[in-house]
């Protein structure tokens, strides 16, 4: 039952890391990055990470936790990671293209460290 409700409450926070990530991005490079924070930018990122979560974050904190119990903070920044090059070959065989831009290395990892600080 934490999973499930840290699968809930884990989007929220991966969010508020996507604003605070946006906020010193802007400040460092001095580049306009439109409109932080937005009713209809959480509710894309929740109803897209939501089911993500439910279904391949449960299962990997599983795993994980059975695994390691040391660093798993690291872990779930693995997982991440993980996560992205398996959606990235997904793609690629859709397309053609083996491509990872910036914006998904960064937010794959924010994703798993995510759950990890609301479990």
């Amino acid at each position: 039952m934490n999973r499930v409700l840290a699968a809930v409450i884990a989007p929220v926070l991966l969010y508020v890391s996507f604003v605070i990530y946006g906020i010193s991005y802007r400040f460092l490079t001095g580049i306009p990055i439109p409109q932080l924070f937005s009713l209809f930018g959480f509710m894309l990122v929740y109803i897209f990470s939501l089911p993500f979560y439910l279904i391949i974050g449960i299962p990997f904190s599983i795993m994980i936790d059975k695994i390691n119990k040391k660093f798993r903070w690291l872990s779930y920044i693995i997982a991440g990671y993980v996560i992205l090059i398996l959606i990235t070959l997904v793609q690629t065989f859709e397309n053609g293209k083996f491509t990872i831009d910036r914006e998904s290395m960064i937010a794959y990892p924010m994703a798993g460290f995510s759950f990890f600080i609301t479990l």
